[in-house]
């Protein structure tokens, strides 16, 4: 089946997931350099089953996300801001998908 809506939409849904992580950061004040802020991005990646998004930042950002002995307590801004966002992208990818279904279907019914 082809998903031109999906496809295109899927974007405004990882764009929705990037900023979430990134207003995290910036509510819970983890601003140094800016470095991590700026290196929070976000990807389609293609898969046999469809498309995933897929979330990328500095190699540091797990450290200060999950915490370590130096680091407490964990920030959790990645699964904050991914909560914080996800009602919202979801419905983005659902609106989507019925969309594409229902053109799907209109374009093979055949009426006598």
């Amino acid at each position: 089946m082809e998903t031109p809506t999906l496809d295109k939409n899927i974007n405004l849904a990882a764009e929705l997931y990037t900023k979430g992580i990134k207003d995290q950061i910036k509510s819970q004040d983890i601003w140094r350099t800016g470095n991590l802020y700026r290196s929070i991005s976000s990807t389609i990646v293609p898969l046999q089953t469809g498309q995933e998004i897929a979330v990328s930042m500095l190699y540091y950002g797990e450290y200060v996300n999950d915490g370590t002995y130096a680091i407490q307590p964990p920030r959790r801004f990645v699964e904050l801001g991914i909560e914080r966002a996800e009602e919202q992208a979801n419905k983005i990818i659902e609106d989507s998908l019925a969309k594409d279904l229902d053109n799907e279907i209109t374009s093979n019914l055949q009426w006598p």
